[in-house]
């Protein structure tokens, strides 16, 4: 086992995911969670896997940044990588515009639930603020709740019986249950 962010859990394919919009940003910060304590609860994680266990890193806006898009074994080289890419490419504006190292992402969370599901974890960690958005069809809206459950009982929860743990910051009320209803 092990913990983060005060969660414990359970698992040996492990996927951090970081809503790092300016809106969480600035609820974590209110919340009196900085994001130097995210990082160091980060790094702390990954000391704490053992050498059998895999891990990767997604931040997201919008669009998104993996620091791989594969799980990688939990020894101490890729641990090093991993700490090397969270202090260096931590992203703390609130906004990724794509580039070489972001991937354009109209499906917002639902786009990276995707390519976490390609990953095979059997725990995600999502820190968020549950108010997700896309731009599906071209415009700006709000991700349908039926688009998120689809994706995380279906390809993530449903044949290889992913855990998903939700850290929200000041969630309005009906995302909370939104949220809770799908995890």
């Amino acid at each position: 086992g092990f913990s983060f962010m005060g969660i414990e859990s359970k698992g040996k394919r492990i996927l951090l995911i970081f809503d790092v919009s300016a809106s969480v940003l600035n609820k974590a910060r209110r919340s009196d969670i900085s994001l130097a304590k995210i990082k160091e609860e980060t790094i702390s994680l990954l000391q704490q896997l053992p050498i059998n266990a895999r891990f990767g890193l997604i931040q997201f806006t919008q669009n998104f940044k993996a620091f791989r898009e594969e799980l990688l074994a939990a020894n101490d080289a890729n641990r090093a990588a991993a700490k090397a890419w969270i202090e260096d490419e931590w992203v703390e504006t609130g906004s990724m515009q794509a580039s070489a190292k972001v991937k354009r992402n109209p499906r917002g969370v639902v786009g990276v639930f995707e390519l976490a599901a390609q990953m095979l974890p059997d725990v995600i960690f999502l820190i968020s603020d549950a108010s997700f958005q896309w731009k599906e069809g071209g415009s700006l809206g709000d991700v349908p709740w039926e688009e998120i459950a689809k994706i995380v009982k279906g390809s993530l929860q449903g044949k290889e019986g992913c855990t998903l743990n939700f850290i929200g910051f000041e969630m309005k009320p009906e995302d909370r249950r939104k949220m809770e209803s799908v995890v």
